[in-house]
């Protein structure tokens, strides 16, 4: 009996199961007779689920990245405003190191000014934007004839202070990248026997500054202002002075070697006893300079201005000085050997006791010219105009006068020439 109940137990059981696959065949009918073809699938329907779950992902994912995005935005704006701060509390640094550092440099003690000196300097590395003030608080130190950096007493065959020296090698080795078109201005200053190897001072105002034996080897002072400077003994070899203003500047016993002085301006100024050997002076102005007993030898003066100048024993030995301008110049004694004086302009004043052998005096106009005891020995004279000059004892052996005019020509206090004669018929019955 417990057997056939559960018997029946299993029929009604299987009974129900075939109902349900009936009902859900049916139901599953007319679902896909009411749904669009392509949505026609039990699968979809099984996937809607995951399809909503990553629908829902992908709104997070969304609302995830604006938070985010609103999150830098804030973040961008905090760092910003930060950075204001820190330049703004950087600004404030700076100005309180750059007014301490000035006040220090009026002190009496020398480490403290030395102190002020190398601040400023850091903050020239610190704030490049700062250097125009450096530059001029600096500048001002060292025009300050009262200040102790200046002391009146000291000699120029000295060097200068420590402070002097500190400020100026501070100045001149500044990048002027970030000078903002100041310029330098030392006009006064004394710098008398102060180091400025290498300095970079181009465009300076140096007007009537004392730099009595300075050193001054490579330095740059192109289109500088250098009027009315002191410059006797000092270093100046390999110089760059292209377009710098020397007039009347004291140059005395200078080394200038190998210095450039293309198109400078050096009218009235003293160069007695200076070194110029192989200087560039193309174009140079060198009106009433003088130029007494100075070595020229291998300068490039081609063309130059010397109107009036003053070359007595001036040693020319292999200058170019073709196409200057030589009227009233005074060569008395001068060395001019090999020198090249072709197409110069002008007649000089002076050439007396000169040593012109060899040298090249092709076309030159040597009207009136006084060559008493010169040497013009193998010199090229050829077209040269010596009409009226005096030659008493010059020494022409060998020279070329092919197509000179040697007209009025006089070569004794008594001349002996016929009128008409040949310039080598001038010569030969000349001879002392």
């Amino acid at each position: 009996m417990a057997v056939a109940a559960l018997r029946h137990r299993v029929e009604v059981l299987q009974a129900e199961l075939a109902a349900r696959e009936v009902a859900e065949r049916h139901l599953r009918e007319t679902l896909e007779a009411k749904t669009p073809r392509g949505w026609r699938s039990w699968r979809w329907v099984g996937q809607l689920p995951a399809l909503l779950t990553a629908l829902a992902a992908v709104g997070a994912l969304f609302y995830t990245a604006e938070g985010l995005a609103q999150s830098r935005d804030a973040t961008t704006r905090q760092n910003q405003l930060a950075l204001q701060q820190n330049q703004l509390a950087q600004s404030g640094q700076i100005t309180d190191r750059f007014n301490a550092a000035a006040t220090n440099l009026g002190s009496e003690v020398m480490t403290i000014r030395l102190g002020g000196i190398y601040a400023l300097q850091r903050i020239m590395g610190d704030s490049p934007s700062d250097q125009p003030s450096v530059v001029e608080v600096l500048a001002a130190f060292l025009r300050k004839p009262s200040s102790p950096a200046s002391p009146s007493s000291q000699s120029a065959a000295q060097d200068p202070p420590l402070d002097v020296q500190a400020a100026l090698t501070v100045l001149v080795t500044r990048d002027p990248g970030h000078d903002s078109a100041i310029r330098v201005d030392l006009a006064g200053a004394n710098l008398a026997g102060a180091h400025f190897v290498d300095a970079n001072l181009d465009g300076a105002d140096l007007t009537g500054a004392n730099l009595d034996h300075a050193r001054l080897t490579r330095a740059h002072l192109t289109h500088a202002d250098l009027s009315h400077v002191n410059l006797a003994k000092a270093q100046l070899d390999l110089v760059d002075f292209t377009g710098a203003n020397l007039d009347d500047a004291q140059l005395n016993g200078a080394q200038l070697q190998a210095a450039r002085l293309d198109n400078a301006q050096l009218n009235g100024a003293q160069l007695q006893g200076a070194n110029l050997a192989n200087a560039q002076l193309g174009r140079a102005y060198l009106s009433e300079a003088d130029l007494s007993d100075a070595d020229l030898t291998g300068a490039k003066l081609s063309p130059a201005e010397l109107t009036g100048a003053h070359m007595a024993r001036a040693d020319l030995t292999r200058a170019n000085l073709s196409g200057s301008e030589l009227t009233a110049v005074d060569l008395t004694d001068a060395k001019l050997g090999e020198a090249d004086l072709t197409g110069a302009n002008g007649s000089p004043a002076l050439l007396s006791g000169a040593d012109l052998d060899g040298a090249h005096l092709h076309g030159v106009h040597l009207e009136e010219i006084d060559l008493t005891g010169a040497t013009v020995e193998h010199a090229d004279l050829t077209d040269a105009d010596l009409r009226g000059a005096r030659l008493y004892g010059t020494d022409l052996t060998d020279a070329n006068l092919d197509g000179a005019d040697l007209t009025d020509a006089v070569f004794s206090r008594r001349p002996v020439c016929s009128p008409g004669a040949s310039p080598a018929e001038v010569v030969a019955c000349n001879k002392p």
